[in-house]
């Protein structure tokens, strides 16, 4: 029993992570790229859309599931039609779900992310900012909102700079990560 609410514990941090680093990416898209927004729902420059690929390459349904709050959190329709920011939340949030699946199944890529190249991760991102704006631009136009094919193309780039720039943090971080795990072995090698 105690080993389920460990579990259920760690889940919900998970997604309340996932879902404050949405907010807070968000606003500070909205601070830092304000002059690239073209709509309420495009920028030329989305940096949520890589927090988007690398919560799912984490934490897989519980990335998902916090994107889908912080999406509906910031979303601009909350307050006049919730039905409709569910349906964009949800959008937002299972479209790098399918990237990243498809992809890794594609090139082979395992869950623990260890053949993970650059090459994999630019083609998750290509293929994420292709079903985000694809997926995005077919709502609109079925809920008869402004949809045009300039903002599809619109929140590719932007997709595609946002994941730029958080992919590359990543990486980064990655890097860091695995050189401070395989330091200690080797000094434990050397002592012996």
């Amino acid at each position: 029993m105690h080993q389920f609410f460990n579990h259920a514990r760690n889940s919900a941090l998970c997604i309340a992570g996932v879902a404050l680093g949405w907010v807070l990416f968000f606003k500070l898209n909205a601070y830092v790229f304000s002059y690239f927004e073209k709509t309420e729902f495009v920028s030329l420059v989305f940096i949520p859309a890589g927090l988007r690929l690398v919560s799912v390459l984490l934490f897989d349904e519980l990335g998902v599931l916090g994107l889908f709050f912080g999406s509906l959190i910031t979303s601009p329709s909350f307050s006049t039609n919730i039905n409709e920011a569910i349906l964009i939340s949800l959008v937002s949030a299972l479209n790098p779900y399918l990237a990243v699946h498809i992809t890794r199944r594609l090139l082979k890529v395992d869950h623990l992310l260890t053949q993970l190249s650059a090459k994999e991760l630019v083609l998750m991102g290509l293929f994420s900012s292709l079903f985000n704006c694809l997926s995005h631009h077919f709502y609109f136009e079925f809920a008869n909102l402004r949809a045009s094919w300039a903002d599809c193309e619109n929140m590719f780039i932007g997709d595609i700079f946002g994941i730029g720039i958080i992919l590359t943090l990543f990486v980064i971080c990655l890097k860091l990560i695995r050189k401070c795990s395989v330091q200690p072995v080797e000094q434990k090698s050397n002592q012996i």
